[in-house]
């Protein structure tokens, strides 16, 4: 139907004085910044105007068609947006009532027919307008062929005069061309005779476009597209580069004849597509040209358009490559941005390719390749590189460690530094880390980093895999020592990742049973120690280390070997010891002497564990679990290698530990002045948590300065806010002797002090140095070689609480005091975080354990109650909200586990205990215990009518008594609605409900009246509550809500504006019932 015509007001505009308010109203937001309010509101007209449609009433729809066209030319803030939302929108969801001609006529009529000298605010309204009425769907082939070549034509001129908008009109052209998706005659005489007759001035890069879009779309004929695209010397492709230069005056936008140019050759010209590329990037490379990114725009749709690994190069040349890394490692250089965002587009690239081998390859050695370098990043101060290489497939990462390995064994200009082939090293790392394919090259590549750590001369045929019969090349310049430590580290880290492998592999039935994860594991390790046994076989092999005799090191492994292949049984603790002797035997390359110390107790462990036949004869000697716990303990701060065996290993020895042997590690963290550390023992891990140990992102200074002397410990000692110690200054006097008299006395005379004077003055000068620093520096090593250990001996109870079969509350109890006592003394100590993180995560896994009740555990009311008493003292007085919250947990958790136990009498104590705090917390000044604590446990402790409990009294008194400071009473208002929230509804009486919920009525309009800015969180808290009870659902005066109304009403309008939104509503929604 026909739009209805609204009348004009005197001043020729249109009128608005019958339209719908709120469509006048919404009107307004559609020009606003927030694109949620502006699309809110477009729903909201849209809505109005069905409504009033499916009553016959068109007047606000030809209202809203006049304005929203009219409007397109308007650029205050977001209106042009949200009118052509809107006008989009309406000729979408009203087909039958807009008709196209007549939108036209309103257009024209606004704008006028379109000339090549119209302004940029009527050409941009031309083209929002047509926008509009191509996305709205309105525009189809069934369309009057006049208002089609109408709109063809008014979007081909403002393409061809206006730059500014060409990249819209462009898209707009694309969405054009679909129209005649099904009726290529009509497209023939609409926009090929068209474009066949335009002439050769004018712009003819938007022209170009066109006739690529009708190519692609629609396959015009080859010899037309090389006559008007190529023109003459096609084979250098002059034109098409010309035509992408004049493209950069649309940065930073891209202009879409880029990637149809190289769509285009490769399909008519692929033969020669190696060609456009070269180039391309050499012309668009120059030297004029890269003072902009129109170079880096068009590097991800060239390669997007590859057919050959090979052009991979060409694209990504030394120049390009050159110019990437200065830019990237320059924040101030002009194209510093333009480099970031194609440093995304490179890494979804990667990512893009993922299955294509070859392609990833060539792709990653155009960064490696000079200019580029295997520390691209840091060149570049990027990270591209390793992004790129952690979107790489296994096949891929198999190839590309194959290159850097070739890399690093062919290196034969090596620096002192040997940056190059740590690099490379550690790039492989990464890279086995990353591989999640078959395990064999994994172990392959274990057994490479074993030779090349702790052996200098091995046999030329050695062989590294049996089935291919690949031998181990040897590096044509020697290992240095930084690339032996390298070597050393990528091992254990790789030895870790096939561990981890190992135990996450399934079983034909889909789970891993203890059995099951333990075999993996073995067999994967027992790989490495035949290895290891074929290599210690030649005669020629020496060990890198020198102080380690070779015959001695053989006859260990051979001692560990024979008792490995001496377990035969198939038991559980069989799986144990074998797993065991296998680290000891790869840990003996690191600590042999450390070894060869526990082997004698470790047999004794295997023996008593498979000799004794007769346990009852044997009563009184202890478990050989239990004795193997002590020796762990006894290693556990000995070097990081060993650590790690102990904690992946000692899972699978928790199901045999009695409880002596859970006691000895209870002692070994409570007990310091039973640890006796060796100098040797003090090594750096303050916290291995946080240690990755595979140095990946270790810089180039870093390598290189490796070896400079560092006296950051001694610097740590000295403090020059310590005060002066007159007796330190008597003794080096007094070491200076007659060296500082002559000082004091200013002589200038030559006397000057002979060799052997000098050395004794050195020596005695070093004695009083090191009495006073000496013991400093040494109880500090201590103090945080204890810290360490007991950093381990946490992560032991962690694995026990994890992997206990049957954990106990005697067990859990016993570990929880001492975690309490610990924390008694130390929750606030900056020194001892880590400690306090660990217990903090201890406690956090206890309180979702379900411990069990053994009949003879000797546990009573009593062990309960201290427990509360300690755990809510610490409440009290912990700052560390990640303890609180831990500590909230646990003492729900100790509820939970009392009502198992006791009865409910005997739970009287917990009332008692959270009744106190409760009233000490609102009484007291500094208390930190948290409120949430009591939202918690209280309904949980409470189950009968809450309203008649003492807790409820107390929390009552404190809301409403005005002497109470505001902050203390918007806690107990907070506490209260917690509560409510939580409770069951047999806890509340409906009686009570009303009698409460008419009190805190009252009690919010007195404080309403008082409308203090500083009240609202009270005024809020009061609402809450009175929300939870559900206050409108129940049979309460309807005045005084229509009183709190008027209140809130009187209130300023700042004010106002904060208070519940959804409360105010139900009270309008009342009064207005």
């Amino acid at each position: 139907m026909k739009l209805v015509k609204k009348k004009n007001d005197s001043d020729g505009r249109k009128s608005n004085a019958n339209c719908n308010q709120i469509i006048l109203d919404h009107f307004w937001h559609l020009s606003g910044s927030s694109e949620e309010r502006r699309c809110r509101s477009v729903q909201i007209i849209v809505q109005n105007l069905t409504k009033q449609i499916s009553n016959n009433q068109y007047n606000d729809l030809s209202y809203c068609l006049d304005r929203l066209i009219r409007g397109l030319t308007s650029s205050r803030e977001f209106s042009r947006h949200g009118f052509c939302i809107l006008l989009t929108e309406l000729l979408q969801h009203f087909p039958e009532h807009t008709d196209v001609a007549d939108v036209i006529k309103i257009a024209e009529k606004e704008f006028g027919h379109f000339k090549s000298d119209f302004d940029s605010e009527l050409t941009i309204a031309w083209t929002l307008f047509i926008s509009c009425l191509l996305k709205s769907k309105r525009i189809t082939n069934d369309t009057d062929k006049e208002i089609i070549t109408k709109l063809f034509e008014n979007l081909f001129l403002i393409g061809c005069k206006k730059d500014y908008v060409e990249i819209i009109v462009c898209s707009l052209m694309n969405s054009f061309y679909e129209i005649f998706s099904d009726d290529k005659e009509l497209f023939q005489e609409i926009v090929v005779d068209r474009l066949m007759k335009m002439d050769e001035h004018g712009n003819m890069l938007f022209k170009t476009y066109l006739i690529l879009l009708c190519f692609q779309r629609f396959k015009l004929s080859k010899e037309y597209i090389v006559k008007n695209v190529y023109k003459s010397n096609s084979k250098d492709f002059t034109n098409i580069i010309k035509l992408i230069k004049e493209t950069s005056k649309f940065q930073p936008n891209i202009h879409p004849i880029i990637e149809l140019f190289t769509v285009l050759i490769k399909q008519i010209d692929g033969d020669n597509l190696d060609e456009y590329f070269s180039k391309l990037i050499e012309g668009i490379f120059k030297v004029d040209m890269v003072k902009t990114s129109l170079g880096f725009d068009i590097i991800p749709i060239m390669l997007d358009n590859v057919s050959h690994h090979s052009q991979i190069k060409t694209i990504l040349s030394p120049t390009v490559i050159r110019l990437l890394i200065q830019t990237l490692s320059n924040k101030q250089h002009p194209l510093n941005k333009a480099a970031l965002v194609l440093c995304n587009l490179l890494e979804n690239y990667s990512l893009k390719i993922k299955d294509q081998t070859s392609l990833q390859i060539e792709f990653a050695r155009c960064f490696i390749d000079k200019p580029g370098s295997i520390n691209f990043d840091e060149l570049s101060r990027s990270k591209l590189l390793f992004n790129i290489l952690k979107n790489f497939s296994n096949d891929s990462i198999k190839e590309w460690i194959s290159i850097l390995m070739d890399l690093m064994i062919k290196q034969d200009n090596v620096v002192a530094s040997d940056f190059y082939r740590v690099r490379c090293l550690q790039q492989i790392t990464h890279l086995l880390k990353c591989y999640t394919g078959d395990d064999e090259f994994l172990m392959k590549n274990c057994k490479i980093f074993l030779v090349f750590t702790y052996f200098e001369r091995f046999s030329e045929d050695l062989i590294l895999d049996n089935d291919s019969g690949e031998k181990l090349k040897r590096f044509k310049y020697p290992i240095s020592e930084k690339l032996r430590r390298q070597f050393k580290s990528s091992f254990q880290n790789v030895i870790v990742h096939l561990y981890a492998i190992s135990s996450t592999v399934s079983t034909n039935s889909g789970s891993i049973t203890f059995k099951n994860k333990l075999a993996n594991q073995i067999e994967m390790l027992t790989q490495l120690k035949d290895f290891i046994m074929v290599l210690i076989k030649d005669k020629k092999l020496e060990l890198v280390n020198k102080q380690i005799s070779m015959k001695k090191f053989r006859e260990v492994l051979l001692e560990i070997n024979e008792k490995f292949d001496s377990i035969k049984t198939e038991e559980n603790k069989c799986y144990v010891f074998r797993l065991f002797y296998l680290h000891f035997l790869i840990e003996s390359f690191e600590n042999l002497s450390d070894i060869q110390t526990i082997l004698p107790d470790f047999n004794e462990c295997f023996n008593r564990a498979f000799s004794d036949k007769n346990p009852k004869e044997k009563s009184s000697d202890p478990l050989w679990s239990d004795v193997l716990v002590d020796l762990l303990i006894s290693l556990i701060t000995k070097s990081k290698s060993t650590k790690n065996i102990i904690l992946m290993t000692f899972k699978y020895l928790v199901p045999f530990i009695s409880p002596i042997g859970i006691q000895s590690l209870n002692e070994a963290f409570v007990n310091d002045g039973t640890i006796e550390f060796e100098d040797e023992d003090m090594d750096d891990e303050e916290d291995d948590d946080d240690d990755d140990g595979d140095g990946e992102m270790e810089t180039t200074d870093q390598i290189v300065d490796t070896d400079e002397d560092d006296d950051e410990d001694d610097d740590v000692l000295e403090d020059d806010t310590e005060p002066v110690d007159d007796e330190f200054k008597k003794n080096v006097l007094k070491a200076l002797g007659s060296a500082a008299e002559h000082d004091d006395d200013g002589d200038d005379s030559d006397e000057v002090l002979s060799d052997s004077e000098m050395f004794k003055l050195d020596e005695s000068l070093a004695q009083v140095f090191k009495q006073k620093y000496g013991e400093k520096k040494r109880q500090a090593e201590k103090a945080s070689m204890i810290k360490s250990f007991k950093l381990r001996v946490l992560d032991l109870i962690k694995i026990l609480i994890d992997h206990h079969p049957k954990l106990s509350v005697e067990i859990v109890f016993t570990i929880l005091t001492n975690i309490f006592n610990f924390l008694k003394s130390n929750h606030s100590s900056k020194n001892l975080t880590a400690l306090n993180n660990k217990c903090q995560q201890l406690l956090q896994q206890i309180s979702k354990t379900n411990p069990v009740f053994i009949e003879n555990e000797k546990i009573a009311k009593d062990d309960f109650e201290n427990l509360l008493t300690v755990l809510l003292e610490l409440q009290c007085k912990c700052k560390n909200m990640d303890l609180q919250k831990s500590f909230i947990a646990l003492t729900s958790w100790l509820l939970s586990l009392s009502r198992n136990h006791l009865s409910e009498n005997d739970l009287e104590f917990f009332h008692e205990h959270i009744e106190r705090n409760l009233l000490n917390f609102f009484k007291r000044a500094h208390n930190e215990i948290k409120p949430e604590v009591f939202k918690t446990i209280i309904p949980q402790l409470y189950r009968e009518n809450f309203f008649d409990s003492s807790f409820f009294e107390i929390i009552n008194q404190f809301s409403s008594d005005d002497k109470v400071r505001p902050f203390k009473r918007c806690i107990a208002l907070d506490i209260l609605e917690g509560i409510l929230k939580r409770i069951s509804d047999d806890q509340k009486t409906e009686s009570r409900l009303i009698e409460f919920g008419e009190k805190y009525q009252r009690e919010l309009l007195e404080t309403l009246k008082k409308s203090q800015q500083n009240e609202i969180k009270i005024i809020n808290l009061y609402i809450q509550v009175l929300m939870v009870i559900d206050i409108f659902s129940l049979k309460t005066s309807e005045n005084i809500k229509t009183d709190i109304l008027q209140a809130i009403n009187s209130l300023p309008k700042n004010f106002r504006r904060q208070i519940n939104k959804q409360f105010v509503n139900k009270l309008k929604s009342i009064e207005s019932n």
